[in-house]
């Protein structure tokens, strides 16, 4: 070993080192992934957003959101040119496990249906050709969370989001 060390090469170092090395360079491209993913906070995830449409209804929504932290999706209904007022029912997900926390615009009336469904009914104005309501929430627990949408008149629209702890 002496004749290693005087020589400026010790084995068993040098394989430690790479073996560390190596090991470091993983743990590094794991909190990357992790990062772009949103485990870590805010990432690229968290910003992308998806679109679902039937009919006259379109929802705007991130699939990914973060426990505890603000979020929101946006409907879009194109009202017909005879209605004065459109009613949008969501299931009481919406809010058990969505935190609904604000809608804009503000509903001229709130509903619960039997089975916890909320119904909201919102003025449409003359000639308005897309009525554009944000529903603002902050997710509760972590996992997957399935959501639906449906105008009086037309077959539920549904959608999933997965909550990062």
């Amino acid at each position: 070993m002496s004749d290693e060390l005087r020589n400026g090469f010790y084995p068993d170092f040098e394989s430690g080192w790479r073996r560390a090395e190596v090991v470091g360079r993983i743990a590094m491209l794991l909190v990357v992934a992790a990062t772009l993913a949103g485990l870590l906070g805010g990432g690229p995830a968290t910003l992308w957003t998806s679109h679902v449409a039937a009919g006259a209804l379109r929802v705007e929504f991130p699939p990914v959101i973060r426990f505890g932290t603000p979020t929101g999706l946006t409907l879009h209904v194109d009202p017909r040119s005879d209605q004065t007022a459109v009613a949008i029912a969501m299931p009481a997900a919406l809010v058990k496990r969505f935190g609904l926390q604000s809608v804009t615009p503000r509903p001229l009336a709130w509903s619960a249906g039997p089975d916890g469904e909320v119904r909201m009914t919102f003025g449409v104005l003359p000639g308005l050709k897309d009525l554009v309501v944000e529903v603002g929430g902050m997710p509760i627990g972590s996992g997957s969370l399935e959501l639906s949408a449906r105008l009086d008149d037309a077959p539920a629209l549904s959608w999933s989001q997965a909550i990062l702890p």
